[in-house]
């Protein structure tokens, strides 16, 4: 069993990656991405405590993101890919979490309307998420991180929102185990090693302690023992 609130909420670092030395070459990109960023927040309501660490786009930004989410203690990170950015913009910020990183590889819009593209800055900031992916995921490899990414647009996805909910309630859940406790009530007949528990693993792998509770026969045995 497994004391505490089934329904705890995570605590949720969400970062924007994007590329500073694009702001001046491409006037409006920066403030198309805050509010591109601003709708993906929205997504997040209700989903847990969300803290948010903004538009990084150099490895100062990155470092001063990953000191937030170490002092709130994140559960999980969500990095919204918003157009091309190196990987310093990201890994400062995660490096040293033990926590999943879930890629929003999210475009503003379902497709370019391939007519009205005249400039590199009418799809780089728009429809070029998926541009800064290989590079994030190799480095987050070579880091032996987990990873996943989730694939979508602002346009009205619904399948987009599930899966936020759903990585979000997974996040909840192992916030839930990392800080209570299972109980294991008696304890199997000698012999039965199929039934016996590796209390090490389990800590090693969800940072859960396990306590025995001994019954009424378990009590008499370790008696008789004594």
């Amino acid at each position: 069993m497994v004391t505490g609130d089934v329904r705890a909420m995570p605590t949720v670092g969400l970062i924007a990656v994007g590329l500073g030395a694009y702001w001046p070459q491409f006037p409006g990109m920066r403030e198309g991405i805050l509010r591109a960023h601003t709708r993906v927040a929205q997504l997040f309501e209700g989903e847990g405590h969300i803290v948010m660490a903004g538009l990084v786009d150099s490895a100062a930004k990155s470092r001063a993101a990953g000191e937030l989410f170490a002092r709130e203690k994140v559960d999980i990170v969500f990095c919204h890919l918003t157009t091309y950015a190196t990987s310093e913009t990201l890994v400062p910020a995660v490096s040293a979490l033990d926590v999943p990183v879930v890629f929003l590889n999210v475009q503003t819009v379902r497709r370019l309307d391939v007519s009205k593209v005249l400039t590199t800055a009418d799809w780089l900031g728009v429809a070029c998420t998926c541009a800064a992916l290989p590079e994030m995921t190799a480095v987050l490899i070579r880091l032996r991180r987990r990873f996943a990414t989730v694939t979508g647009h602002l346009d009205g996805d619904v399948l987009l929102r599930q899966e936020i909910k759903k990585w979000c309630s997974l996040a909840g859940l192992r916030h839930r185990l990392r800080t209570e406790s299972l109980g294991l009530l008696g304890r199997s007949y000698p012999g039965m090693l199929d039934l016996h528990i590796d209390e090490t693993e389990l800590f090693r792998r969800l940072g859960t302690l396990t306590h025995h509770q001994l019954g009424r026969h378990n009590r008499r045995d370790q008696e008789c023992e004594a």
